[in-house]
């Protein structure tokens, strides 16, 4: 019985860690879009520095899985 009780427990550490995994991934994935955004704008319109930095994300962490 001591296997499953150590299962539980390790089960119990993975739980705590899905939230900081969902918000690094979210992160990561909404900084790649805002480069994509900024190579779009600087190819398709010829943009200057001040129009293609215009362009911003906002990370999201573990208390708060939205990122923009």
């Amino acid at each position: 019985m001591g296997n499953l009780k150590d299962l539980s427990n390790e089960l119990q550490k993975l739980r705590k860690q899905i939230p900081f995994a969902m918000a690094q991934a979210m992160t990561s994935t909404v900084r790649q879009i805002q480069e994509a955004e900024k190579k779009a704008i600087q190819r398709k319109f010829n943009a200057t520095p001040f129009t293609v930095n215009a362009v911003r994300s906002k990370g999201a962490s573990k208390n708060n899985l939205t990122a923009k």
